[in-house]
Formats: structure tokens, sequence, C-alpha cells
């Protein structure tokens, strides 16, 4: 789920006007109590650094989810397109059935066939197919039995 940083904006919004406020008053030649006026801009110094760290920290945490969310995305839509073609495809027909780039398919391909899901063969014209053998056909499934069969 995405986190919103609203709430820290408006910190480090209100704590940057007091504190300008403040850097004010300092400067101001006519205020001779300069020393509680240094510390309130350093507490809001401080406050301003934790918002913008804040911020920053749910962006990159945002910024992950959304990369998980799109894997999940290419997995389900590369899957669909693997099977469609029986378990055998090569990268270009992959890619031109997915929104996605030819490399981001090609690095999911090798990943899945680095984890054991897949095979690369080659053919005799010497072009790369992808096989993945977990797509059974409807005869297959029907034709399955227990391991504790005789």
């Amino acid at each position: 789920m995405k986190k919103s940083f609203k709430g820290y904006v408006v910190l480090v919004s209100i704590c940057s006007l007091i504190a300008i406020g403040g850097l004010l008053n300092i400067v101001d030649v006519k205020n001779t109590n300069k020393s509680e006026d240094v510390v309130l801009v350093f507490f809001l110094l401080f406050w301003i650094a934790f918002g913008l760290y804040k911020i920053v920290k749910i962006q990159k945490s945002n910024s992950k989810i959304k990369n998980i969310e799109k894997m999940k995305s290419m997995e389900n839509e590369i899957l669909k397109i693997i099977k469609f073609y029986n378990g055998k495809v090569t990268l270009i027909e992959v890619a031109e059935k997915s929104s996605f780039t030819i490399n981001e398919v090609e690095e999911f391909l090798k990943e899945m066939c680095s984890k054991g899901l897949g095979n690369i063969n080659i053919t005799d014209s010497g072009s790369c197919v992808y096989v993945f053998d977990g797509f059974l056909s409807k005869n297959e499934r029907d034709s399955s039995h227990s391991i504790f069969d005789n």
C-alpha cells in the first residue's frame, strides 16, 4: 500500500515559514534577545530536516511498491503469452505480444530459466526458444494419477 507524505509536506512548510520568521527576527538589529530566536530556528531546522527525510523515505518505499506491482503485472502478462504458445516462445514473440520492452522480456525469461522453471533451446537456424514445461494440455492433466497408485 502506498504511503502519503502530505502531512510531512505540511510540517516542513509550516516549520520553514516559522524558521524564516525567526531568522528575520535574528537579523533585526532592534531585537536584543537573539538567543531564544537562535534556539527556535535550530529547533525548526531539525523538524524541517526530519520532515524532508521522511518524505524521501516514503517516496523510496512507494517506488519499491510500484516496482513490485509492475513485476507482478509483467509476470501475469508474460505467463499468459507463454501459455498461449503452449510453453515454447521466442523473445520476439513475447515482446511483440506484451506491453514490455525486449530487454525487460529477455531479463524476465532468463530469470525464469535460471530458477529452473524453463530451458533455453537452440533451433537448427540458431534461434533461441524458451521452453517452459509447466503448461500441460488438457489430455496431459487428465492422464495424471496419484503417486501412490500402482
